[in-house]
């Protein structure tokens, strides 16, 4: 696991079985970690990927997310 900042580091404490990948090792139905905003984190399921897009959506959500590829910053494992 690889934690490039004190924020990211408590999010590594907190959730462990994140893994800290390159964004392009990322398949639909990943559950990714993302920031689609500064320091707002989110753990959503990837659906689709089309082009350097990810169709992001919640397990318990109606609202669907579009992030670019940059926004991912790991997988849950």
């Amino acid at each position: 696991m690889y934690c490039v900042d004190s924020f990211l580091s408590v999010i590594c404490t907190l959730l462990p079985d994140i893994d800290f990948l390159s964004p392009g090792a990322h398949i639909s139905n990943d559950v990714v970690l993302f920031e689609p905003s500064k320091d707002h984190f989110v753990l959503h399921r990837i659906i689709e990927i089309k082009d350097d897009k990810y169709y992001i959506i919640g397990d318990n959500s109606q609202k669907l997310d579009i992030i670019e590829k940059s926004k991912i910053l790991g997988k849950m494992v």
